[in-house]
Parts: C-alpha cells; structure tokens; sequence
C-alpha cells in the first residue's frame, strides 16, 4: 500500500514537472520577444526546450507558419543571447537564470512583477485582435498563430505563477529557518546561565 501512495506521488510530481517544463518552454517562444537582459543561462535548457516545441509543432501541424515563426524566433533568441553578453561585458550583474526584464515594465511605470502578469493579458488581447484579421481575412496562418498566443498567454502565467509560488516557499523556508534559529538561539543562551 505504501508503494503504491509512493508511486502516485511519483506520478503526480512527474506530471507536474512536464507541465512546468512545457509551459516554460512555450512561455519561452514567445518572452524573447516581450523581455530584455536575460541572465547568461536564462535561455538555455529552456530555450532549447522552446527550439524542441516549435520544431515538434512545425513537423507535427504542417503549418509553415510556423517554420517562419521559428526563424523569427531563433533570431530573437540569437539577439538576446548577445545583448546579455554585451550586458556582461560592460560589467553588469543579473542572477545567472533570471528572465529579462519585461518591456512593458521599461515603457510604463509600472513594477516589473506587475508588467510579468500583465504580459498573459496582452497575448490573448493579439490573439483575439489575431483570430478576428484570420476571420476576415480567410486566414489559417494568422489562425495559428492567434492560437499559438492565445495559449502562450496561458503558458506565460503558468510559468510566472509556478516561479512566483516557488520563491514564496523559498522565503517562508528562510523566515522558518530565522525563527528556528531564533529558538535555538535563546535555549543555548537559557542553558549558559545555568
């Protein structure tokens, strides 16, 4: 029976961590886009994973759309990649990981967290704007893309939510391991004075 419960877990965290990696790897088509000065391992494995998504799309759909999306794409990438090591070059210091800095929160005064939720709100607002051009228009190519937005939106949300959740359990680990130390801090100072 314990076997069993430990399996289930097992199965649960490995479900959970193909999402998250999916949807980091979907997010990640479309932030290079959307964000600047990433960290020098910001794109790696999970640009790799993007590369990986869009070829499977491309191969699986037939859509040469996105053939040409991936082109676009892979220039982006290539142009943040040297823009972060330019950044470092000139001396700046971001977290090796850390995912750029969202446009919207460099043109409006706006905090950077803030502009990273807006972000899902504006690709279903183009893939709306997007799927209505595809109506007039007779369209399958923009079909698919205001598709592809559409569930980037939900992609970059579930990744930002998923991080977002991480570093508060990161911090309430930290402020748990203060107070524990706290506690200890205060026994061994009580057992001193015995």
């Amino acid at each position: 029976m314990a076997q069993q419960q430990n399996q289930d877990i097992l199965d649960a965290n490995s479900a959970f961590n193909l999402i998250r990696i999916l949807a980091a790897a979907h997010a990640t088509t479309i932030t290079v886009f959307l964000h600047l000065g990433f960290g020098s391992e910001a794109l790696g494995f999970r640009g790799m994973a993007a590369a990986l998504l869009l070829i499977a799309v491309f191969t699986f759909s037939g859509d040469p759309l996105y053939w040409d999306y991936f082109l676009v794409w892979l220039a982006a990438l290539v142009c943040q990649r040297v823009y972060t090591w330019v950044m470092i070059g000139r001396g700046a210091r971001v977290h090796s990981r850390y995912d750029g800095c969202p446009l919207l929160a460099m043109l409006l005064p706006i905090k950077e967290s803030a502009a990273r939720w807006l972000e899902p709100v504006l690709c279903f607002l183009a893939s709306i704007g997007l799927g209505m051009a595809a109506d007039d228009y007779q369209s399958p190519a923009l079909a698919g893309l205001a598709s592809w937005l559409f569930w980037g939106g939900i992609s970059l949300g579930l990744d930002h939510g998923i991080y977002e959740a991480l570093q508060w359990r990161r911090v309430q680990a930290m402020r748990d391991a203060r107070m524990d130390q706290a506690e200890l801090l205060n026994r061994y100072e009580e057992s001193e004075r015995r």
